[in-house]
This record gives C-alpha cells, structure tokens and sequence, in this order.
C-alpha cells in the first residue's frame, strides 16, 4: 500500500510538472506574439521625422502604409493612436492638413477603426508600387508624383442560417457562424514637393482601374 501510495505521488508530480510546462510555454508564445506586435509600434513612434523625414514619395507611402496597418491592428492603446495620428499628419500636404483639423481626423479614424473592429478587419499584407514605376511629373514650377499601394485585406462575413433564414450573428451564438475572406484593394497616392522640398501626401483615392505594374515592400 505504501509502495502504491509513493506511485501515486510520483505520477502527480510528474503530471503537474507537464501541465506547468505547457502553461509556461502557452505563456511565452503569447507574450512573443505581443512583444512581435509592439515591436513595429515603438519602431514607428522613435521615428523623429523632423531628423529623418523620408527623401522619397515611395518611402512616405511606404511609411503611412506601416501607420495604416497598425491603426487597424488590435493591439493598440488609445495613445499609441494619438501619437500614430500625429505622425501620420506630418506626411500631409498643407492643403490636406487644412480638411483634416487634428481633432476631427482623431475623432473619423477612431470611428474607422472601430468600423473595422466590427468585422475583424485588417491590413496583412501591402505592397508599394517600385520607384521606376512611379509617375512623377511638375505642373507650374511644382513637382507632384503618384504612387499605387496594393493592400491585402481579410475581414469575415456573417453566414445565413438555413432553419431561420436570418444572419447567424444577430441574437444568441452571434459570430458563430461567420467566413473569413481576402481579397486585394488598390489606392493611388498624389505627393506633392513643399517649399521645402520636401514630398507630402496631397490625397489619394481608389482608381478607377485596379492593378499594379511592379511592387516591391
């Protein structure tokens, strides 16, 4: 009985230790993905642009397009947005900057990105056009360029239910029943030199044909 008994314990033991393992390598999964996660956040907010502004319409689109990715991702705090929003703001022209009063660009992006919350939605992939293939052209003394981001997007719709007929999100067990889906969006960036020389973001738009003639990231 007592042999049995000191078994018993030895098995316990061992068993504890398992599950104990597993929870601490569940843990530092976790904590990897989180620390994965805030990595391109704090390597965007100890960007100084006013040090290192980037030299070229690619390199801005590509910068906003990093911002965009993490305004849509999850794990965010409300002041990495702000700070994101401020950052995002000094790659604008005047001319946008004046339809986009800081505050009412803080409050439409938090709208959007709740509206993209909604639906799970999010940026996984996006591609900037190359540099030899971006339009640059000057109009009155003025250097303008334009450049097309192709954006890999994944948000999930709602599946009927078949015995009810009505949305399987709507009610009890909302969200249950849903299907993930990708697809590709383009969006054309116009750039426009300052008195600086320095490239901002005058405004962009989904062209009319989508598609992309070379990208790179």
């Amino acid at each position: 009985m007592k042999k049995f008994r000191t078994g018993l314990l030895i098995v316990l033991f061992l068993v504890a230790g398992l599950l104990f393992y597993a929870y601490l390598s569940d843990k530092d999964g976790t904590d990897q993905e989180v620390t994965k996660e805030a990595t391109e956040i704090s390597k965007l907010l100890s960007k100084d642009l006013t040090k290192e502004y980037p030299e070229t319409p690619r390199e801005i689109v590509k910068l906003y397009s990093r911002i965009t990715v993490c305004f849509y991702d999850e794990e965010h705090t409300d002041e990495e947005i702000g700070k994101l929003a401020d950052m995002s703001l000094m790659l604008f022209d005047n001319e946008l900057l004046e339809k986009n009063p800081k505050n009412e660009y803080l409050v439409n992006l938090k709208a959007v990105i709740d509206e993209y919350a909604s639906t799970e939605k999010i940026i996984t992939d996006y591609t900037v056009q190359s540099s030899n293939m971006i339009d640059k052209y000057t109009v009155d003394g003025v250097d303008y360029a334009k450049v097309r981001v192709m954006y890999s997007m994944r948000d999930f719709k709602l599946l009927e239910d078949k015995d009810t007929g009505f949305l399987s999100g709507c009610g009890t067990g909302a969200r249950k029943n849903k299907e993930y889906r990708y697809y590709t969006t383009y969006e054309d960036f116009l750039l426009r030199k300052d008195e600086n020389g320095k490239w901002k973001i005058l405004v962009w738009q989904v062209p009319e044909m989508e598609g992309m003639d070379g990208g790179d990231e």
